[in-house]
């Protein structure tokens, strides 16, 4: 989507608006289409007010930093010998991060760009914060409560055109494969798995449930039940075959090396599987145990996990068709 062409008429019919959560910082021409007519924009100050007012009343008496310091200051981290702090330092207005996205629609527009920014190269948290044409709202609680208790993990994703672009161009394809949250769609199965990655964000960040949650989403995509008697049907099999040959048709190939050196992906995928297990049936994962050390720790394989879970959402809308045969064989 180009952000020039029928730029102004959001501002004569604005629908809904959806605050953006996460804190974003955008370096490109702004308002940009992201979806037919619906634009991303900096908050005007009347948006601003409601913004600041609503976050003050819903989570302000609860939360340090206050809601405000999250869009206008500057986190700056102080570190000494034996400790580490944030501070917050003031920004001028001018570059205040308060953004939101405006559709003509009920919301069904912004709901499923956040679906599709979930997979793309600039996630945008839409869904914690909207406000209605007439005056009314919406909000999730759990987002909130999720954003704003952990407010300080909350670095500042810069965000550039080209990002935009990708966002727009993923919204696309989620809609042609999928037709959004409205269903219909030839592929329901994809549909409900970026579902399922969307709900994880409700989960309390340090959960070991988002382990089972990403490992559930890439088997509902690739693998089937396997057959009790055949061995080389199991679902660590389906992974370490299937996985690989995806992945040499991903335009951004797996990048184990970032995450596990030079440890063989076959190898890799066994200590996922089995950390996943330990979960499972309830036992304690040991990353000092030969067989999970390839893993390094926790928030390594979650972070791998994610990864793989992101690019093969992003591929599914690409080669549909390829995950219902592969679900099959």
């Amino acid at each position: 989507m180009e952000e020039k062409e029928g730029a102004q008429s959001y501002e004569q019919n604005p629908g809904v608006w959806a605050f953006v959560l996460n804190r974003i910082l955008i370096d490109a021409e702004l308002p940009f289409e992201l979806a037919p007519d619906c634009f991303i924009d900096k908050a005007s100050e009347d948006q601003r007010v409601r913004i600041k007012t609503t976050l003050n009343n819903l989570v302000g008496k609860y939360s340090y930093p206050k809601p405000d310091q999250h869009y206008e200051c500057e986190m700056v981290l102080e570190s000494t010998p034996n400790s580490q702090s944030y501070n917050y330092e003031p920004l001028p207005e001018s570059d205040w991060r308060y953004y939101v996205v405006i559709s003509p629609d009920n919301g069904f527009t912004n709901t499923n760009l956040h679906y599709a920014s979930n997979i793309s190269d600039v996630p945008l948290e839409l869904g914690g914060l909207h406000f209605l044409k007439n005056g009314g709202m919406g909000w999730n609680s759990g987002v909130l409560q999720n954003h704003f208790q952990f407010g300080f993990h909350n670095q500042t994703t810069k965000v550039s055109r080209k990002t935009l672009v990708d966002l727009s161009s993923t919204y696309r394809a989620f809609m042609a494969v999928t037709n959004g949250i409205s269903g219909g769609g030839d592929f329901p199965e994809i549909l409900r798995a970026i579902s399922m990655f969307d709900s994880l964000r409700l989960l309390p960040r340090n959960s070991e449930f988002h382990v089972l949650g990403l490992f559930a989403i890439i088997e509902m995509l690739i693998t089937h039940n396997p057959k009790l008697e055949d061995r080389g049907d199991s679902i660590t099999h389906q992974m370490q075959s299937k996985i690989p040959l995806l992945s040499h048709r991903f335009d951004r190939p797996l990048d184990y090396s970032s995450f596990f050196h030079s440890t063989a992906e076959n190898k890799i995928w066994s200590a996922l599987y089995k950390y996943r297990s330990a979960f499972a049936h309830g036992g304690i994962a040991d990353f000092q145990h030969k067989e999970l050390k390839p893993l390094k720790d926790a928030n390594n394989a979650k972070a791998f996990l994610e990864d793989v879970v992101k690019a093969l959402l992003r591929h599914s809308l690409k080669e549909p068709r390829l995950y219902k045969d592969l679900r099959g064989c």
